[in-house]
């Protein structure tokens, strides 16, 4: 059931979703958020995205407002599952430092999550 808003976490070892039914309704806001061991990140949706605006959305862990991607569901948007992968950059840096000690730069990942847009209305919080 979708009601309000949608924090994606883009994080290894897996996408984390707050709230986790990956749910929300029509005229939410949906927030793309890195977690502490990525160094950056591109969400594209390959089946178009619920929101005006199609992407690739790119994200990054230099400053607070990079690492962060806030979007509207379009209040026309078709219900349905919208899938997209994240591209991401991880830091080696949380590895054993004998195991970091042979890599330069970051590791690439790969995620692959969704976002169902239901036709439940939002909740009004201010109530």
């Amino acid at each position: 059931m979708g009601n309000g808003n949608l924090t994606i976490w883009i994080q290894t070892p897996e996408l984390v979703y707050d709230p986790p039914t990956g749910a929300v309704s029509r005229g939410a806001e949906v927030t793309f958020r890195l977690g502490p061991n990525v160094l950056n990140a591109t969400v594209t949706f390959e089946d178009g995205s619920c929101f005006d605006a199609q992407g690739p959305f790119p994200l990054s862990n230099i400053t607070l407002a990079a690492a962060t991607s806030e979007h509207s569901v379009k209040l026309v948007a078709t219900p349905r599952n919208y899938p997209f992968k994240v591209d991401m950059n991880v830091d080696p840096g949380s590895a054993p430092k004998s195991v970091a000690a042979g890599h330069l730069g970051s590791e690439l990942e790969t995620k692959k999550g969704g976002i169902d847009v239901t036709t439940d209305p939002p909740k009004d919080v201010k109530k």
